[in-house]
């Protein structure tokens, strides 16, 4: 499933006429939303990691750019490696890990039965996209 094309229909369906206005507002907001948190304590918190494959050449540097360079969206690129990855090993997680010189990795971009996972002993996964994490969510949130 092509998730970018079912994100925009989404919007179309939400907003209908006001879809350009919509969907240019959330364009802007992904440019202005971080693409990773580290914590004082050693816990980074990203949509997803790179593969094992894409580890050698993902530079930490690159999520600090302003602007973002092109190539670092790219299939390959650092901040798509970040965002579209999906290797939860222990192995993976671990190295990647040392290389933004953190101890817990905090994610989501995989879907949890239950609404979070533990894939390793060093990384967490929160899925809020369906039931039963929504609700927990929106009730730890006081909605």
């Amino acid at each position: 499933m092509e998730l970018n094309a079912l994100f925009r229909q989404g919007v179309v369906e939400a907003y209908g006429a006001r879809f350009d206005e919509v969907y240019a507002a959330y364009l802007d907001l992904f440019a202005a939303a971080p693409l990773a948190l580290r914590t004082p304590n050693r816990v980074f918190l990203s949509h997803s990691l790179p593969p094992a494959s894409r580890l050698a050449t993902f530079d930490l540097a690159a999520l600090e750019r302003d602007p973002t360079v092109e190539a670092d969206l790219l299939p390959g690129g650092s901040v798509h490696s970040l965002v579209w990855g999906r290797d939860a090993r222990p192995e993976t997680a671990a190295a990647f890990l040392d290389k933004v010189d953190a101890d817990l990795l905090v994610t989501g971009h995989l879907p949890c039965d239950h609404g979070f996972d533990a894939p390793n002993d060093r990384q967490i996964v929160l899925d809020c996209a369906g039931r039963p994490a929504d609700i927990w969510c929106f009730r730890r949130i006081g909605r």
